[in-house]
């Protein structure tokens, strides 16, 4: 029990709800990030995964791979996005399998083993039916998902805590559900599930909320005229709440005039401590549901025909916590750029990043789309720079370095991922035209190839494979390793491993604790492996030889400790070859 306290101590990436916005660290300090994949519901399917660091505000050595697992083979004629959530625990991904059926699997952390149960629909061709998943606080699992302007709600909740053998399918409202999209569970205020989904079209849409009451089994609906009413004219793309570092979530929208992506327009943001009470930036409190006249939330005006998309689009935070809107649009030459506008003196100030010439991306298309362009949110490297990845004209991932007066770039250059993240970039199939795809957990990654988009549109026969193999990789992060030797000093506590073993002792010399000590083992998820004690002699010594290669916590506190919490004496990660 006292690793829980204590290990916090420890600098690792840390995940945190509801959002798959980034926020750099300061020099030394720790990157957050989320993945619940929200902004993927608005247009299309991910087809790059190029913020991967953003978890990990370290140097390349300091990543590796802890795991990698196969799951199944899953359906690759086109990408529809999966999902993965981590608890208690279990680790639980829904996908579609080789014949489109969505399935749930269920491992046991540190298994290598699955479990499976079949959900009673198949997707089809059509890119925007993923899959969404969230767990509430007493362990139920909520699915949801191919749905495209579905004419009824599908949505499952499992029959047992933490467990896939059996679902029920006990529906919500029962209202407002004829014509479904982009369904997203959200975790709010207090943790509440929320269940967030368009009710209408593209160009006639509303918003809704509903929320799940873990003691009842029962949802309700939030928002009884909607969030984002578009009045049957328009409907609103926009991301999940994201927690900022003003104690706000924050979202930010476009509105939508047809099903053509250039019909685009309006870019806006709205901000709320309860996700009850909705204000301006400003500062001004709203009337709800948001609609297009309502006055103070326009962030750029974007006209429609102007290149405004629904998708790569981001709120993130500088290094002085002042909030920044990344998005594509053309600028006034009808040229494709990225833009960056940030809340600068009480007012939205609109700055361009990029500064290319001579291509406009084509977006008077209708169905998902492929990137041409894509610029991720801001974030901090690990020597305190500004940074943000993009990719234009379907290239190779790249990297500007910021200037943070002005957000243009100071620098430009290849992204190269970690070594050790390298296989989540490398085609594997020999068919043509393959591709990957990911899907983020906090240190956990699916990977999974497939056809690219092809505009929801069904390809001819024996131009797809039949499937892909999907797999899930962990990397972590390791404070020190050092051609297997590992040193480490505190609280008048040494330790020194290398390959064979660990070896704990007090320090000579130096003031601190000089009692005996215990020294405990932990799994990166706080799971008990091994421990000894010093007794009188002032050392011990844990063996390695039956441990598992991966990344481990070990902390020493005084022996005895007595009934109180004690405090860790030294608390450190350390690699296990």
């Amino acid at each position: 029990m006292w690793l829980k306290t204590s290990v916090s101590r420890v600098p690792r990436a840390t995940a945190v709800a509801d959002s798959r916005h980034f926020r750099g660290a300061r020099p030394g300090g720790v990157a957050y990030c989320h993945d619940d994949g929200v902004w993927i519901k608005n247009c299309t399917v991910l087809l790059l995964s190029f913020t991967l660091l953003a978890c990990f505000p370290l140097t390349a050595a300091e990543i590796m791979q802890t795991e990698k697992i196969d799951i199944a083979k899953v359906w690759a004629g086109h990408p529809v996005d999966f999902a993965i959530k981590t608890a208690n625990n279990f680790q639980y991904v829904a996908y579609y399998d080789s014949t489109r059926r969505m399935v749930v699997a269920e491992r046991t952390i540190g298994s290598n083993t699955w479990s499976y149960t079949v959900l009673p629909t198949t997707t089809g061709w059509d890119s925007h039916n993923y899959i969404e998943m969230a767990i509430d606080d007493s362990g139920y699992i909520h699915v949801s998902g191919n749905m495209h302007n579905a004419s009824s709600l599908v949505y499952f909740r499992s029959k047992k805590p933490w467990a896939i053998e059996s679902f029920s399918t006990p529906g919500m409202i029962g209202t407002q559900e004829g014509s479904i999209t982009y369904p997203v569970f959200i975790k709010g205020g207090e943790n509440q599930l929320i269940f967030q989904y368009r009710d209408g079209g593209s160009g006639s849409g509303t918003t809704i909320w509903n929320g799940y009451d873990v003691t009842t089994k029962k949802w309700r609906r939030i928002t009884s005229q909607g969030l984002l009413d578009g009045e049957g004219q328009v409907n609103a793309y926009q991301t999940s709440p994201v927690p900022g570092p003003d104690g706000f979530f924050h979202i930010i929208w476009m509105w939508r005039n047809t099903p053509v992506a250039n019909t685009n327009h309006h870019l806006s943001h709205m901000k709320s401590k309860n996700l009850s009470t909705w204000l301006t930036m400003a500062g001004a409190e709203l009337t709800m549901p948001v609609k297009q006249s309502t006055p103070g939330v326009v962030v750029d005006p974007v006209e429609s025909g102007h290149g405004l998309i629904n998708m790569d689009f981001w709120i993130s935070w500088d290094t002085r916590d002042r909030a920044v809107v990344t998005y594509h649009r053309y600028d006034d030459d009808d040229i494709s750029q990225i833009f960056n506008t940030r809340w600068e003196g009480n007012a939205w100030k609109i700055r361009q990043t990029s500064g290319w010439t001579g291509f406009k991306w084509n977006l008077d298309r209708e169905g998902s789309l492929s990137h041409d362009i894509a610029a991720s949110p801001l974030t901090v490297d690990e020597s305190g720079a500004l940074v943000q990845n993009y990719i234009y004209r379907n290239s190779e991932v790249r990297r500007w370095v910021l200037d943070e007066a002005t957000l243009t770039p100071k620098s430009d250059g290849i992204y190269e991922p970690p070594e050790a993240m390298k296989e989540l970039y490398v085609v594997e199939s020999q068919f043509p035209g393959m591709q990957i795809n990911r899907k983020q957990d906090g240190e956990y990654y699916l990977r999974w190839e497939t056809m690219p988009i092809n505009q929801d549109k069904e390809r001819a026969s024996g131009t797809y494979p039949s499937s892909s193999m999907l797999r899930v990789y962990r990397f972590t992060a390791a404070t020190s390793a050092r051609n297997g030797l590992f040193l480490a000093a505190s609280g008048g506590i040494a330790l020194e491993k290398d390959r064979h073993r660990i070896v704990i002792s007090r320090l000579r010399g130096v003031s601190g604790y000089a009692g005996p000590f215990s020294a405990a083992l932990f799994t990166i998820d706080g799971r008990f492996v091994a421990g000894q004690s010093s007794g009188n002699a002032g050392c011990c010594v844990i063996p390695l030889r039956r441990l598992q290669r991966g990344i481990y916590i070990i902390q020493v506190i005084p022996d005895p400790c007595g009934n109180d919490e004690p405090e860790a004496l030294l608390t450190e990660r350390l690699v296990i070859y």
